[in-house]
């Protein structure tokens, strides 16, 4: 009885990393595609993918993502790369990923902290800060 305890403990933990591994990717993913519509100047694009009840009306939301990829001391966003680590969490059926990104402009970098939440609908963005 012993035995099938502890593999049931270590079956359970396993399955519990790869689900956060996998909520972590798919965070990352979207984030990705929230950064390359940036880049792209698809700046409509990027403010659909925003939790706009979460940070606000959709035309302050418009010029806030046309300063993340516009910066009037860095210049134009040139790239983007998520840095090491990841924070998710799970809870009541709510999945929330934090990710950090560096960004790099024409005149310089910033980092910035995403976090990205999905409710049952698909991955929004919460907060970039």
């Amino acid at each position: 009885m012993k035995k099938y305890g502890l593999q049931l403990i270590l079956f359970t933990g396993l399955i519990f990393t790869l689900t956060q591994c996998q909520s972590a990717k798919k965070g990352e993913e979207f984030v990705n595609g929230f950064f390359i519509a940036i880049m792209n100047q698809n700046y409509e694009k990027a403010v659909d993918m925003i939790d706009l009840p979460a940070i606000g009306n959709s035309t302050d939301i418009l010029q806030q993502v046309q300063l993340i990829g516009n910066n009037p001391i860095n210049g134009q966003l040139k790239r983007f790369k998520k840095g090491m680590g990841f924070n998710t969490n799970i809870k009541n059926g709510v999945t929330t990923v934090e990710l950090d990104y560096k960004l790099t402009y024409e005149n310089g970098e910033n980092v910035v902290h995403v976090v990205t939440r999905d409710k049952g609908d698909g991955f929004k963005i919460v907060s970039v800060q």
